[in-house]
């Protein structure tokens, strides 16, 4: 499970960002988690799409005042067990 790129919506390498933090990771597909921002989802969409990965929008939780942060991370909780991921995750770095 991947959340990046929320605080650099506005950043010309995002993508290539992503795309490089997406190659060190040794695994086969990963969920990504789409932030408020429609140009890093679009982003990171376009990455996960490259990679064959799934995405999780979290657009329907409600966001702080900073629109970057949502209000209740249970609710990013839920969506990932809304989309079936609440098993078995593993973390890397």
């Amino acid at each position: 499970m991947i959340s990046a790129g929320a605080n650099d919506a506005g950043n010309p390498h995002l993508a290539d960002n992503l795309n490089a933090i997406r190659g060190k990771l040794q695994v086969g597909k990963v969920v990504w988690l789409l932030p408020y921002d429609r140009r890093a989802t679009a982003a990171i969409e376009s990455v996960a799409k490259r990679w064959g990965d799934l995405v999780i929008d979290l657009a329907w939780a409600r966001a702080r005042r900073d629109g970057i942060h949502c209000q209740s991370y249970s609710w990013v909780a839920r969506s990932i067990a809304r989309a079936g991921y609440a098993g078995s995750v593993r973390v890397a770095f």
